[in-house]
């Protein structure tokens, strides 16, 4: 839920967190309180689909961790440092000096100055490697699989990340020499789910026969709640996504 003021209201996330009573239910999030300058500064940093509600789904899950004073504190943050609380009873003050950065980038955008139009960040850290493009791709196929794990993707750590591009470049390059089937699985524990990467140059039905049994089979063992499959193809492009989750049911067979 979101609740949009058309005022300047710079104190109203504080006070939005001082005084509105709220109660979180499994079929619906925290709402966020801004205006619609700040929400106007959100499109324009956060300009795909999937990068907005990737802010939108974490601003949501740790409202009430972060302690800021306006909307922008917290956007400038997440551009920074990714919007996420890695332990249960983080409480995180976000302090103003932290926007610099995200004032400079919209004068940049808005008014024609020279200088940086985008905050050094989540948004330039990996510009140009596989993770970015596997983004890219993503942003592009209109589907609630990929989109699921694009935002499971969004909220990695950097190190994650890291290991993700590395480890892509390593199967990658084994494909290109010997032409077989190569793959890694890495786990993301605060959300209880893991990642299986195919690279290949088998057929798509090949593949997605493999990968889902693979995941199928690796869901059950690892009693996670979730477990998807990536399949690229040798030029490092998407050809499949796939995803398994529900409660675990033991299998006597």
């Amino acid at each position: 839920l979101l609740t949009v003021v058309a005022d300047h209201y710079p104190a109203l996330t504080s006070q939005a967190h001082a005084l509105l009573e709220t109660k979180f239910t499994k079929r619906i999030s925290l709402p966020i309180v801004t205006d619609v300058f700040a929400l106007d500064t959100i499109s324009e940093m956060l300009a795909s689909p999937l990068r907005f509600l990737s802010y939108i789904s974490l601003r949501t899950r740790f409202r009430n961790r972060l302690l800021a004073n306006h909307e922008n504190k917290i956007l400038a943050y997440h551009l920074k440092y990714n919007l996420w609380c890695e332990y249960k009873n983080d409480l995180v003050p976000i302090n103003d000096d932290v926007a610099s950065s995200l004032e400079t980038a919209m004068i940049v955008r808005r008014d024609g100055v020279s200088g940086e139009a985008t905050p050094e960040g989540i948004l330039t850290r990996f510009k140009g490697t596989r993770f970015e493009k596997i983004i890219s791709a993503i942003e592009d196929k209109p589907n609630p699989v990929a989109i699921d794990l694009g935002l499971l993707l969004l909220e990695l750590s950097e190190n994650t990340v890291d290991t993700i591009n590395k480890s892509i470049e390593i199967i990658l390059n084994r494909t290109a020499k010997d032409g077989n089937l190569h793959a890694f699985t890495v786990g993301v524990s605060n959300a209880s789910t893991c990642l299986t990467v195919y690279c290949s140059k088998l057929v798509c039905s090949q593949v997605e026969s493999q990968l889902k049994q693979h995941c199928a089979w690796r869901k059950y063992l690892q009693n996670v709640d979730s477990w998807f499959g990536l399949a690229l193809k040798p030029d490092g492009s998407i050809q499949l996504v796939t995803k398994f989750s529900g409660e675990w049911i033991f299998d006597s067979n």
